[in-house]
Parts: C-alpha cells; sequence; structure tokens
C-alpha cells in the first residue's frame, strides 16, 4: 500500500464518519418533518412571506413568486406573511 492510497483512505473513513454523525444529529429534525409535515409547510411559507416583506421587493420579488407558485399550499401563508409584515408596519 502506498502513501497516497493510505491517505485516501483514511480521508474515506472521515467522510464517512461525517456522514454518520449528519445522520445522527439530523435525525430529530427529519422525525419532526416527518410528524408535522403541515406545520413546517405553513411555518415555511409564513417565513417566507415575511421575508418577502421585510427585504427590498426588487430583489426578492422573484423568489417570492416562486416560492409561492410551488404550490396552493404555499400560497395562503406566504401571503398571510406578507399581509402580517405590512400590518405591523402600518400599526407603527
Amino acid at each position: 500500500m502506498t502513501a497516497a492510497h493510505a491517505r485516501a483512505i483514511a480521508a474515506q473513513q472521515r467522510v464517512d464518519a461525517a456522514h454518520v454523525a449528519l445522520m445522527r444529529s439530523a435525525a430529530p429534525v427529519r422525525e419532526s418533518f416527518r410528524r408535522h409535515p403541515a406545520g413546517w409547510l405553513l411555518g415555511g411559507g409564513f417565513a417566507a412571506g415575511l421575508a418577502a416583506g421585510v427585504l427590498p421587493l426588487h430583489r426578492w420579488l422573484r423568489t417570492g413568486l416562486y416560492v409561492a407558485s410551488t404550490g396552493l399550499r404555499l400560497l395562503t401563508p406566504f401571503l398571510a406573511g406578507v399581509e402580517a409584515h405590512n400590518a405591523s408596519a402600518s400599526a407603527s
């Protein structure tokens, strides 16, 4: 076995260990996605709507429209986030 081959094997072992650690640390989030898909969907759409309301319109309009057009389920929380931002801006 050459030194380069040994380094390649050691690097692959580190990559494998990092992958296992990532899967182990992401397990609670993946389980939450599996148990509460509607909550994550609504929360993501609402956060996207808030971001679209807060960030400059000319820059994020395309991104917001893309997110909103990916499905009707995302459109409602997206618009709710925009309306919440507008309402809070009007009250201030």
